[in-house]
């Protein structure tokens, strides 16, 4: 029997960025983990891309997250989800800057 094709999408895909600057490069390994510890966590999150600068780690924000959700009510679900604000929190503490960018595609 043949496989089947994915369903084809009903509507737009939100997609959240996150660009991080470290406040000390030597977080740069823990803050990719605690990021990838979500995958598969929490369920309204679609995908989920991570990874740190490769071509110049000198530049001033060094790990990128790129995320991808079915509705702006799943991207707060996610943001609202414990896992995220653990996150959130010990990004704060550890003076993680954060610039992110919300998009429909």
């Amino acid at each position: 029997m043949p496989a089947r094709a994915a369903p084809a999408r009903i509507g737009p895909v939100i997609t959240h960025v996150v660009l991080f600057r470290l406040a000390d490069p030597v977080d740069r390994d823990e803050v990719i983990a605690r990021v990838e510890a979500m995958r598969d966590r929490i369920p309204v999150l679609q995908s989920l891309q991570v990874g740190a600068d490769v071509i110049d780690p000198a530049r001033p924000n060094q790990v990128a997250l790129v995320t991808a959700f079915d509705s702006v009510p799943d991207l707060d679900t996610y943001q609202a989800h414990p896992l995220h604000r653990e996150l959130v929190e010990w990004m704060n503490d550890h003076g993680v800057v954060r610039s992110v960018v919300d998009f429909e595609t």
